[in-house]
């Protein structure tokens, strides 16, 4: 069972660091647009479009770690 708790524990936190990065990696999308040297405005938008998708996305999937873990610990 403490195996299973620390596996779980790892996992969080691998999952948690993937949100972060997705939050980050979404905003450098959102703020530089494209990574071409002469974008069309239609690339420089499909990018932050993408880029918002991102952002959400790590978001959403860091407010459900947070909550989890928050849950967690109120029941200790």
């Amino acid at each position: 069972k403490r195996l299973v708790n620390m596996l779980i524990k790892f996992l969080m936190v691998v999952v948690s660091c993937v949100a972060i990065l997705m939050i980050v990696i979404g905003l450098f999308m959102i703020a530089n647009g494209s990574f071409e040297a002469f974008p069309t405005a239609e690339q420089i938008e499909k990018m932050k479009t993408v880029g918002i998708l991102i952002f959400v996305v790590g978001l959403i999937i860091e407010s459900i770690v947070l909550l989890l873990l928050h849950r967690k610990s109120k029941n200790k």
